[in-house]
């Protein structure tokens, strides 16, 4: 009875260590993205930075871009400025892992959450990284609109001294 009791002992420790603890990347992921849909930011954040931190320091793993972004996304519900320097962070640190659609995609997510100069910010960096990029043109108009809508002059403000306004 004992040596049943330490095989099966064993086969549960193996089994706990060939899944790295039953911390799934992937599966932490979905679940993020999940609550982003139901609007749980909040969710949504610690499901991705769950999924990271099983992840570590692996910036090729198959599933980091996903979580890293979702984190992203998430926090710009949250706190957009945030979302921002760690959108523009990972640009930087990843420059071939990041493109003009990564931009636009935060720089929409951004301006829906109505945090509009972290969006500009976001936005402003894609064009100087990639110039001649339809997309993130439209989405500066698409910024300037909401924020005239909202009444956010701080940022029309900042649209027109990074010279966005005054011209079609």
């Amino acid at each position: 009875m004992r040596t049943l009791i330490n095989a099966f002992a064993l086969s549960a420790l193996l089994s706990l260590a060939a899944c790295g603890g039953g911390a799934d990347p992937g599966a932490m992921n979905t679940e993020g993205f999940k609550k982003l849909d139901s609007q749980d930011h909040a969710g949504a954040l610690e499901s991705f930075e769950s999924s990271l931190a099983a992840i570590g320091n692996d910036t090729e793993h198959a599933d980091y871009k996903r979580a890293r972004m979702g984190a992203i996304e998430a926090q710009a519900y949250i706190k957009g400025e945030k979302a921002a320097e760690d959108f523009l962070a990972y640009a930087k640190a990843a420059p071939g892992t990041i493109q003009s659609k990564d931009f636009a995609r935060i720089g929409g997510i951004l301006t829906s959450a109505k945090a509009f100069k972290p969006a500009i910010s976001v936005v402003d960096a894609g064009i100087q990284k990639f110039p001649e990029t339809p997309e993130l043109d439209a989405l500066i108009k698409s910024i300037e609109v909401a924020a005239k809508k909202a009444g956010d002059t701080s940022a029309t403000d900042e649209l027109g001294s990074l010279g966005y306004l005054g011209g079609d």
